[in-house]
């Protein structure tokens, strides 16, 4: 099964802006930099378990059946 990075990261970012936060918001509510949530979001970057577990645990995402 393929790994489509670009949607996870548009669902993380449509979760985010449903939460009104900005990038700068969430990446301090999980510890990392704008540009990295940027990446992450634009599917440039694959997110680590432990940064996709903090992203949820902030709501920004279900989780895996989000991802589905």
């Amino acid at each position: 099964m393929k790994i489509l990075y670009s949607e996870i990261g548009s669902r993380i970012r449509q979760a985010r802006k449903s939460r009104h936060l900005s990038q700068e918001q969430l990446a301090e509510l999980v510890d990392v930099g704008t540009t990295h949530i940027s990446h992450v979001e634009t599917g440039n970057s694959i997110p680590s378990l432990k940064l996709f577990i903090e992203i949820v645990k902030h709501r920004c995402t279900r989780g895996t059946n989000e991802i589905k």
